[in-house]
């Protein structure tokens, strides 16, 4: 899965596209929330249950999850579940690109970080080191939200005492450390160094994280041969993001969300 600032330059983009924005500060808040999809649960340090929710809602009864979530809250929470839909998308559509790249293990992390920079640097051309994302991340969160992710973590996964709240306050407090230069928690609760200014994510600094040679890569599910950049791929999941919150836009009606997973594309697996 990309990192967040890839998920918020694909987000942002999609609703500049549609020519579509929200008004209230709140909304914005939540669509930011909504495009950090599902990742919030990773960052909760030294409590196993949170990483398992996280890896689960990526690869297990995705549509179900999905499905839930607009149906609960598109009537009230619309900008969290558009936050969410392009998430999925992005997600869904890089993710097996990230994969064959570097696998799922202690390199993922780096790779997503060294795709960021490079994303950043060319979209909105200055250096992670510039910018922050931990203030876009609201402070209060709709009650809704707390209440659906508590029974969405039970009634799926029997995985009790959940706070969505307290994933989120721990997700800005990651992000803040990060931008100061001194994160030491790991998507995968590993120990990493951050190292401020220009940081040269796991050997990556100068290496063709985007593909931009166009070499070819594998689907790791399925095989399948690819020479896409992650370029394409993004301009893929824009697209698609568009048609989704578009067609629902227009009709003033839930958005039709597939059931693929986030991790590979394909049907999820639902046990």
């Amino acid at each position: 899965m990309p990192d967040y600032w890839t998920h918020y330059l694909h987000g942002t983009r999609v609703l500049r596209e549609l020519r579509f924005d929200f008004k209230s500060e709140e909304e914005i808040g939540l669509f930011v929330l909504g495009l950090l999809g599902p990742n919030v649960f990773y960052y909760v340090p030294d409590n196993p249950e949170y990483l398992m929710l996280g890896n689960k809602l990526h690869s297990q009864k995705c549509g179900k999850y999905l499905h839930t979530v607009v149906k609960e809250l598109f009537k009230t929470r619309r900008a969290y579940v558009y936050g969410l839909i392009c998430h999925h998308t992005l997600d869904r559509l890089t993710h097996p690109y990230v994969i064959s790249q570097v696998g799922s293990g202690s390199k993922h992390y780096e790779f997503e970080k060294a795709i960021d920079a490079e994303m950043v640097k060319r979209v909105l051309r200055k250096p992670l080191s510039d910018i922050s994302f931990a203030d876009k991340i609201p402070h209060e969160l709709p009650p809704e939200l707390e209440e659906l992710y508590f029974q969405i973590a039970y009634e799926f996964f029997k995985i009790d005492n959940i706070s969505f709240s307290e994933a989120v306050y721990d997700t800005r407090i990651f992000i803040q450390s990060e931008e100061k230069g001194g994160g030491f928690l790991s998507i995968f609760g590993r120990l990493l160094k951050r190292l401020s200014g220009e940081v040269k994510y796991g050997g990556y600094d100068g290496m063709d994280v985007l593909n931009l040679n166009k070499r070819s890569w594998f689907h790791p599910t399925t095989g399948w041969e690819s020479r896409n950049t992650f370029l394409d791929l993004f301009e893929q999941a824009v697209e698609e993001s568009k048609k989704l919150i578009g067609n629902s836009l227009k009709y003033s009606m839930p958005p039709d969300v597939p059931d693929l997973s986030f991790m590979t594309n394909l049907p999820c697996v639902d046990y």
